[in-house]
């Protein structure tokens, strides 16, 4: 990958961009390797550029990440360049503000320590302290760039359940662990508080006194009720997280995480319909709830298949041969738009 905005920047300032020495262990790591070194070349000299392209930055250190970490984990400099990766994520994460630059930062980020923990085997050992100081890091951020992380397609219960496989004798990094894995589940269960309940939502459109206890159960798996059992779990958590380190860490993996939400959220219009047989009432109940999902920002990466399913329910609908028994479900439909 080409950086045009690196051009654009040696041609319009005339700098003459010397590489900064802390990041020599790239080179020496890639010495034998001529096509990939004259790549390494050119992200290096973007990153000691006073006039820096982030988004070319970013996209760089994830190919570099994920591409070569085969050579990273046997190398003797191996720790000192994940270091630096991950002080590469932050510090774009830190200098700018766009929603893209930072969201691209945190995701990769966090995909690069899953691929830390799952692929370095015996190397693990040596690199717990870069997992630790880049969690010590995250966990510093305050609620608006922490959100960054906790909505991030790659969780870190995902990096908890990997270090509790591969690490069996050292309780230190599984007590960094904990505190940032409460601040993200705390995040996470404080954010869907803050957003309508479902039920209540529901409530301003259908009667869900009549709902079968079915339909009423399947609706409460995802209230504001139940996230507040979940909350009451990591309570009573955090209250053993010195005591037992390890113990702690499995009981957190245990609780629903912000994806992980999202992923129940987006199954309930299926268990509707697959506990209400296509009945009309089952399909106005789905309409409903497709509309609560377009209606949370943080539903956002279901948003289009929620989307797509509406058009297809109505589709349905329209094309009944019974559609003047539809007609007030479908005016109910599109009255939610507005």
């Amino acid at each position: 990958m080409k950086s045009t905005a690196l051009e654009v920047n040696l041609s319009d300032t005339k700098v003459d961009v010397t590489i900064d020495p802390k990041y020599q262990v790239f080179p020496d790591i890639f010495s034998s390797y001529i096509g990939i070194l004259n790549r390494m070349n050119i992200f290096l000299k973007e990153l000691s550029h006073p006039y820096k392209n982030l988004e070319f930055i970013v996209s760089e250190a994830r190919h570099f990440t994920l591409q070569y970490y085969y050579l990273y984990k046997v190398h003797p400099k191996g720790d000192k360049a994940l270091d630096l990766f991950v002080d590469i994520f932050l510090e774009s994460f830190e200098s700018d503000s766009s929603l893209k630059i930072k969201t691209g930062a945190a995701d990769n980020l966090m995909l690069f320590l899953q691929v830390i923990v799952k692929e370095s085997e015996g190397a693990l050992y040596g690199f717990l302290p870069v997992i630790e100081k880049a969690l010590q890091r995250i966990e510093s951020y305050k609620d608006n760039d922490f959100y960054f992380f906790v909505r991030s397609y790659y969780q870190p219960d995902k990096i908890a359940k990997n270090l509790l496989s591969c690490i069996k004798d050292d309780e230190s990094i599984f007590r960094s662990l904990n505190r940032f894995l409460v601040k993200f589940y705390d995040a996470s269960f404080d954010y869907w508080l803050k957003q309508e309940d479902p039920i209540s939502w529901i409530g301003q459109t259908i009667d869900v006194n009549q709902l079968d206890d079915k339909q009423q159960n399947i609706l409460k798996e995802v209230s504001h009720q139940n996230i507040l059992n979940w909350r009451k779990n990591l309570e009573a958590i955090i209250q053993t997280l010195d005591q037992e380190p390890r113990h702690a860490t499995r009981q957190l993996t245990n609780l629903v995480s912000f994806q992980d939400f999202v992923s129940r959220i987006w199954e309930v219009p299926q268990k509707i319909m697959m506990g209400n047989g296509g009945d009309i009432a089952g399909f106005h109940l789905k309409l409903t709830f497709l509309f609560y999902i377009i209606h949370i920002p943080g539903l956002y990466t279901i948003h289009i298949q929620a989307l797509r399913d509406i058009n297809t329910t109505l589709t349905h609908l329209i094309g009944d041969e019974d559609f003047k028994k539809d007609i007030n479900i479908v005016n109910q439909a599109f009255s939610l738009l507005k």
